[in-house]
C-alpha cells in the first residue's frame, strides 16, 4: 500500500501535536479520563467486565470527588478498552510503579472559574517532566490511545481519492487531523478513540463497496465484523447502521438477491459478535439495561430554555473550547473554521448534483453515503441531548472527516 510523503508528514505531524497535548496536560485533566482508567485498569485485572460501582452523582461535578474518581464509564461495552487493556497490562507488568491506583483531590479554585483555573484536580508541581514522575505509564496510554487517530486521518484521505479530489483529499484529512478536539480526544486514556477509528473504517469500506466488484461477499463480510465491533467499542456507532445498509442498496451490479445476501451477511455477523458478548457477560447484561434506563427521553428537553445554549456550545466544544479539556482556542479560530465546515458541508450536495449530471455514478453514490453518515452524526448528537445535556462533538468525527 503506497502512503503519499505529505500524508505521512500530516500524520506525523498530528502525532506530534498529540504527544504535546498528552505531556503537557496533566494526568487525569482531560474530560472523564479518570473513569476511563478506572475502567482500563479493573478490564486489566479482571478480564471482564466491570461491575456496577453503585456510585452515583450527588453534588456538582468539580466537587462530588467520590464520583469523578469512580468507574462511572462502567456501562460502556469492554472490547472499546480492549488495546488500552493489554498495554495496561504489559506496563504494570514491567513497572508497576509507573500507573497509579489513586487520583488526586480536587483543585478548590476549579469550580469557581475553570477556565482561569483549568486543572479540575491538584497539583504538586506545575512542571511537566514532574508531574509525570510517578505517572509516567499514563502518558504511555495516552500516546498509544492517539495511534488510533491515524486509522480516521487515512481513511478520511482515503474516502478524498476515491471522489478524485484533485488535491483537497489531504486538505480534508488536515481538517480532521488539525482538529483541537481530535487532538486532545485521541490523546488521552478513553474510549471514544478506538470507537471513532472503527467508525472511520466503517464509512471508507462501505465507500469502497461502491467499487468493488470481484470476490463480492469479501468487503460484506469484513464490514459485518467491523460494524459488530464498533457496536461493541461504544453503543453510538449504531448510528451508522443505516448508512451500511444504505451502501448495500447503492452498490452497483447487484441483483436483489445479492443486495439481500450481502445485507443478511452484514447484519448477521455483527449481531453474532454483539449477541456473544452480551450471552457471555452477566455484566454487559446489566450494563445494556442501565443504558437503556439512561436514554430515557427528559420532560425539561422540550423547551428553549434547555436548547437555547446548545448551538454556541456545540461549536465551542467542538473546537475543544471548555476548561477540563485543557486548552483555549482563540475565538477567531474557532470561527474561521466553524465556517468553513459550514461551506464544506454545504458544498457537498451542490458538488454531488453536479457528480450527477456528469453521471459520476459511482462517486456521487460515495458523496451520498457521507452525507448521510453526517446527518446521522448529527441527529446521533440530538437524540442523546433530549437525555443528557452534552452537546459534544466527538459523534461527529467520523461523518465530518
Amino acid at each position: 500500500m503506497h502512503v503519499p510523503k505529505r500524508l505521512i508528514i500530516l500524520m506525523l505531524t498530528y502525532f506530534t501535536l498529540a504527544i504535546l497535548y498528552s505531556t503537557l496536560v496533566p494526568p487525569w485533566e482531560t474530560p472523564d479520563e479518570p473513569s476511563h482508567y478506572r475502567y482500563v485498569m479493573q478490564l486489566a485485572e479482571r478480564w471482564r467486565p466491570p461491575a456496577d460501582p453503585q456510585i452515583r452523582q450527588r453534588d456538582r461535578f468539580c466537587r462530588d470527588h467520590t464520583y469523578i474518581s469512580s468507574n462511572y464509564e462502567w456501562y460502556h461495552p469492554a472490547p472499546g478498552y480492549l488495546p488500552l487493556a493489554i498495554s495496561y497490562k504489559i506496563l504494570i507488568s514491567i513497572a508497576p510503579h509507573s500507573l497509579p491506583a489513586d487520583i488526586p483531590p480536587f483543585n478548590p479554585l476549579f469550580c469557581p472559574d475553570p477556565f482561569t483555573n483549568p486543572n479540575l484536580f491538584y497539583l504538586e508541581t506545575p512542571h511537566p517532566l514532574e508531574v509525570w514522575q510517578h505517572r509516567w505509564g499514563v502518558l504511555i496510554l495516552r500516546i498509544l490511545s492517539s495511534l488510533f487517530g491515524w486509522v480516521v486521518i487515512y481513511a478520511t484521505y482515503r474516502m478524498g481519492r476515491l471522489l478524485e479530489m484533485s488535491g483537497f483529499e489531504i486538505i480534508a484529512a488536515s481538517w480532521v487531523a488539525l482538529l483541537p478536539q481530535f487532538v486532545f480526544i485521541n490523546a488521552s486514556v478513553r474510549n471514544d478513540t478506538f470507537s471513532n477509528a472503527i467508525s472511520a473504517l466503517l464509512l471508507l469500506l462501505t465507500a469502497e463497496l461502491q467499487f468493488f466488484h470481484k470476490h463480492r461477499i469479501l468487503l460484506p463480510v469484513m464490514i459485518g465484523l467491523i460494524l459488530g465491533a464498533g457496536i461493541l467499542s461504544k453503543l453510538t456507532v449504531t448510528y451508522l447502521i443505516p448508512a451500511v445498509l444504505l451502501a448495500v442498496i447503492l452498490a452497483p451490479s447487484r441483483s436483489l438477491g445479492e443486495r439481500i445476501q450481502s445485507a443478511a451477511c452484514i447484519i448477521g455477523i455483527s449481531f453474532t459478535l454483539v449477541a456473544l458478548y452480551y450471552i457471555c457477560y452477566q455484566e454487559a447484561r446489566a450494563a445494556l439495561l442501565y443504558t437503556e434506563a439512561q436514554m430515557e427521553v427528559k420532560p425539561t428537553s422540550f423547551s428553549w430554555a434547555y436548547w437555547k445554549p446548545f448551538f454556541p456550545m456545540l461549536i465551542d466544544l467542538f473546537f475543544a473550547r471548555f476548561g477540563w479539556a485543557n486548552i483555549l482556542v482563540p475565538t477567531g479560530w474557532i470561527r474561521t473554521a466553524f465556517w468553513t465546515w459550514v461551506l464544506g458541508t454545504g458544498f457537498s450536495p451542490i458538488h454531488s448534483r453536479s457528480l450527477k449530471r456528469r453521471e459520476d455514478t459511482l462517486k456521487t453514490q460515495v458523496m451520498i453515503l457521507l452525507l448521510v453518515g453526517l446527518f446521522l452524526a448529527f441527529v446521533g448528537v440530538v437524540r442523546y441531548n433530549f437525555s443528557h445535556f452534552q452537546p459534544q462533538g466527538r459523534f461527529l468525527f467520523p461523518a465530518a472527516g
